[in-house]
């Protein structure tokens, strides 16, 4: 079990700044994504065929940018979300 998961199976629904379910499945995500990386950087390190190596490459850079353009999402969507609730607060005695 990841950290991600542990902190969304544990009921700590009361906490102000417990990850969302959102939260959790982008960060699960991120992992999986980066871990396909991983498995395709060693296929590419593995195989013999310089043009088996190229696609593993390129499939490893594909999941790596899919890893990193979620994450930045999810950064900016958080980021957001605690300015709206920062604006919020200040429009609520």
């Amino acid at each position: 079990m990841t950290i991600a998961t542990d902190m969304c199976t544990n009921d700590a629904s009361h906490h102000q700044d417990v990850p969302t379910t959102s939260d959790c499945l982008g960060t699960a995500a991120i992992a999986q994504f980066y871990s396909f990386a991983e498995r395709c950087i060693d296929w590419a390190r593995t195989t013999r065929s310089l043009q088996e190596r190229a696609v593993y490459l390129q499939m490893g850079l594909q999941w790596l940018a899919a890893g990193a353009r979620l994450q930045t999402f999810l950064q900016l969507k958080k980021s957001k979300d605690a300015k709206l609730a920062f604006e919020m607060e200040g429009k609520h005695p």
